[in-house]
């Protein structure tokens, strides 16, 4: 029995049964006024911005920016053609489930569903329900799963047919009808006004977690009632005021099963003759849809008819016309040149901008080979493929033979050599100037690839597809000419992700394989952990200037402060730490601790402090325990600036922090509600909590001034000045007010001496500022950016680090040398990597990098 309420599909059909899904009351069988009526968002009535961002979703940000010309264009097309433009979505007024295991579900992609999951693990959410929603089209599986709190649930969606999957963060405020939400999927076509639903496009999940905090704080949420069945029932009401509020705006039109396959077949390629398989279809019975090609399609009363609907009266005394003359119009020379420069400009400048500077001979191999597979596959496998090049479809032209059929595979193979001779000699060319004077506009190399041009009788679509290119070409040129200057010239970049993950594609001095947490970079020496042995390196050679056995050693940390490197041993119950000495890595003296290492060491000149199990600890040089202390919360985290150390506790979701004195480890004051959220300068903490953000003075233990916004801070480490950067505006370190805004849309990534880095999604653009004014320096196009890192500079400019979210939860690092006039920037793809990596510019010497993988010296490409 389908519930009304929530959509669950229950077995059990006796009177007064409950719903297993939501638990409501099931009186009698629940009739859909919907029924299996088929329905489909009307595209005519979405804005041309969401109809292109859903058709390039889920590409990657270089296929977006190559294919999003060719979506305007399609939209275009489909909206000045007669016949509408329609997305099968839902069937019924209630979505309807059904209970199943995506574990067993054969179309699932078993190795999504389990990041997911263990993505969301982490995250304290936990598997609750699995479900397919057999009403949409095609049918959608989901996992729901519950937060540690249950004040918040995650809505996992799989898409069997494209492998793909969204997420959607859902909660419930106090005393509110709707849910609030936020997803990292595209903005639905069919909005819920009674539910609010935030879209941040590819978030991974910390960040909607986030996202969701701002807008529905966890004080604000419902603490009884949101259990597993109020939030079904909540999605249920969900969707079904978004439906008939769709139904009464009319976004949502009826359709027959025929107009979805049909119109199915529009969206995902050329459609086919339903008569002549493997031909193009031209037309459409105005009767039964059905898609026909020039042969069996009949006019009547300036309409198209099948042979099978063609009314009585009509003239079948005759086949379908066949001469070109007729059935087909010759495309004009105008339109034809005006596409191929725009493929040919395109393709160019896509080759020039991904084509690496400065590369090895195998690499300078590997990008021609690339370059000729792309040609290759754009102009001659398109044509054999589709009858068209994509550019040409969009415009609604065709190549075809003599008889009005798709080119062969040797016919596409001598146009496509044709092309390319056109590219190193200047006689091929001249081949395409008969295309004027031509009664069928045809070049030399139609004539000998027996070929032609046209387009289905579409005048209005040949003008309009003319009218786009010149404006596509227009403002081609308006963009890189002086007029229109983003400011920063781009010279070059690596092709992304040629490496293996984990890989440094940077020409190495020396480097060395290691496992994770195993590398710590001291001034003189890198201390690496690989096979059972603890190793000094040297940083510029690489050589090894002592090794020492490390059975069960995990960590190794320390500074240029301490005594000892402090080598972590873990064990099932307590934690044993081994001092190391700096010079000869001979083992100086061991403690045991009970408990796990949560959070520590941190290196002081007298010794090391920790937190192990639920105790502070702090250890001198000789391995004596000098203080323990014990909080009231669990302690989470430690912090050391001077003669004090900040603790970090939790109890439950309240979070409190005890400042000790790091000498003799007394209590100096206790803070409740605030969390450590970054150092800045050498005694003062930024402090962040439910009630606001404090700036603490370590040295005076006294609160310097307090604000009510909680700002979110990206970096741990803030340099002293004028100006404090928080992700979404700019604060004055005096006292916490707003110091300026950053443009509409921008977020702070990083900063370094007196400028600000941000990234601006809107614009796709990285916008360098005046950190203490915000005036813009320069703007550069680049992929998004979440974190911007100073590594060091030379004599000629900045050498920046800036990290990009990739899919598979991996991160790009490129390496960004910034001239000192901000008006060159010089790009080099370091690789792709499972967690950030950390970089040291050595003057003279190159970049020491170390990464969960590799530890070396690289040579500075620039």
């Amino acid at each position: 029995m389908h519930c009304p309420t929530c959509g669950f599909v229950n077995k059990s059909s006796a009177p007064e049964s409950y719903c297993h899904g939501c638990g409501a009351v099931l009186k009698k069988p629940f009739i859909d006024p919907h029924g299996e009526a088929l329905y489909a968002v009307d595209l005519k009535r979405v804005p041309m911005k969401r109809m292109v961002a859903a058709i390039v979703r889920g590409k990657g940000y270089i296929e977006k920016v190559m294919f999003a010309p060719f979506a305007v264009w399609s939209v275009l097309m489909r909206r000045v053609s007669r016949g509408p433009w329609v997305k099968p979505r839902y069937k019924g007024s209630v979505l309807r489930y059904v209970a199943v295991s995506l574990d067993k579900e054969p179309g699932i992609d078993k190795n999504r569903l389990r990041i997911v999951t263990d993505e969301l693990g982490k995250s304290g959410f936990v598997p609750a329900m699995d479900r397919l929603c057999e009403t949409y089209y095609p049918g959608a599986y989901q996992r729901i799963f519950v937060g540690e709190t249950k004040k918040v649930y995650a809505v996992a969606s799989f898409s069997s047919a494209m492998g793909k999957s969204d997420l959607q963060i859902v909660t419930i405020l106090k005393g509110k009808r709707g849910l609030v939400s936020v997803s990292n999927a595209f903005p639905d076509f069919i909005e819920d006004p009674g539910s609010k639903t935030i879209y941040s496009s590819s978030s991974d999940t910390r960040t909607l977690i986030n996202a969701l905090a701002e807008v529905a704080p966890l004080r604000m949420r419902m603490v009884e009632g949101f259990g597993l069945r109020a939030l079904l029932r909540g999605l249920g009401e969900s969707h079904k005021r978004a439906f008939e509020r769709a139904i009464k705006e009319k976004n949502l039109i009826p359709i027959n099963e025929q107009s979805a396959i049909s119109h199915t077949a529009e969206i995902s390629g050329a459609p086919e003759c339903a008569v002549h398989q493997g031909v193009i279809a031209i037309r459409r019975c105005a009767l039964c849809g059905k898609p026909l090609c020039g042969q069996c399609q009949f006019d009547f009363e300036e309409r198209e008819y099948c042979g099978g609907c063609l009314p009585e009266g009509a003239d079948r005394s005759g086949d379908p016309p066949l001469d070109f003359s007729g059935e087909y119009t010759p495309a004009g020379f105008m339109t034809r040149a005006s596409i191929r420069v725009a493929e040919l400009s395109i393709f160019f400048w896509l080759a020039l901008a991904l084509f690496p500077a400065g590369s090895s001979a195998a690499s300078i191999i590997v990008y021609q080979a690339l370059v000729i597979a792309g040609f290759i596959a754009y102009f001659q496998t398109s044509v054999a493929l589709w009858g068209a090049t994509p550019m040409q479809r969009l415009a609604g032209l065709t190549v075809v033979d003599a008889s009005g059929e798709r080119l062969s595979v040797t016919s596409t193979i001598v146009r496509t050599g044709y092309l390319l001779l056109t590219l190193i000699m200047i006689a091929p060319a001249l081949g395409y100037l008969p295309a004027i004077w031509d009664k069928y506009k045809r070049g030399w190399h139609d004539r000998i690839s027996g070929a032609l041009v046209v387009t289905d009788n579409a005048p209005m679509k040949e003008k309009a597809g003319a009218i786009i290119l010149g404006l596509m070409i227009a403002c081609g040129i308006y963009n890189y000419s002086p007029i229109y200057d983003f400011g920063t010239k781009i010279v070059f970049s690596t092709l992304q992700n040629l490496t293996p993950p984990g890989s440094v594609s940077l020409e190495s001095v020396w480097s060395q394989r290691a496992r994770k947490n195993s590398v710590l970079l001291d001034d003189e020496q890198v201390i690496s952990i690989s096979h059972g042995k603890l190793t000094a390196l040297g940083r510029s050679t690489g050589l090894a200037i002592w090794s020492s056995p490390a059975p069960g050693i995990e960590m190794v940390s320390g500074s240029s402060a301490a005594k000892y490197y402090m080598a972590i041993e873990e064990m099932a119950d307590m934690t044993r730490l081994h001092a190391i000495g700096k010079k000869n890595g001979k083992e100086a003296w061991r403690v045991e601790l009970r408990g796990k290492l949560i959070s520590g060491p941190l290196a002081y000149g007298d010794g090391v402090r920790l937190i192990a199990g639920r105790l502070v600890t702090a250890i001198d040089n000789n391995g004596q325990i000098v203080w323990s202390q014990k909080p009231v919360e669990t302690p989470t985290a430690i912090y050391g600036a001077g003669e004090n150390i900040l603790v970090e506790t939790r109890d439950g979701e309240a979070r409190a922090t005890y400042v000790y004195s790091q000498k003799e480890g007394k209590e100096v004051v206790k803070l409740d509600g605030l969390s450590p959220a970054a150092m800045v300068g050498d005694h003062k903490y930024l402090l962040t909590g439910e009630g606001g953000t404090s700036l603490l003075d370590l040295s005076t233990v006294k609160i310097a001034w307090s604000i009510p916004d909680r700002l979110s801070i990206t970096d741990s480490v803030i340099r002293p000045g004028p100006v404090l950067h928080s992700l979404k505006s700019a604060r004055r370190m005096s006292d916490g007010m707003r110091a300026y805004s950053y443009p509409d849309g921008c977020v702070y990534t990083g900063s370094f001496k007196k400028v600000v880095v941000l990234y601006c999604a809107r614009e796709g653009t990285l916008n360098i500022a005046n950190a203490t004014t915000g005036a813009s320096l320069a703007v550069m196009q680049s992929a998004p950016v979440f974190r911007t890192k100073f590594i060091g500079e030379d004599k000629g400019g900045y050498v920046l680090l800036t990290l990009q979210p990739i899919k598979e939860l991996l991160v790009n690092a490129n390496l960004f040398y910034l001239e000192y006039d901000n008006r060159t920037v010089t790009v080099f793809n370091v690789g792709h990597f499972r967690e950030e990596p950390e970089i040291e510019y050595l003057k003279g010497e190159g970049l020491l990098f170390k990464s969960s993988t590799v530890v070396g010296l690289y040579k500075t490409p620039w």
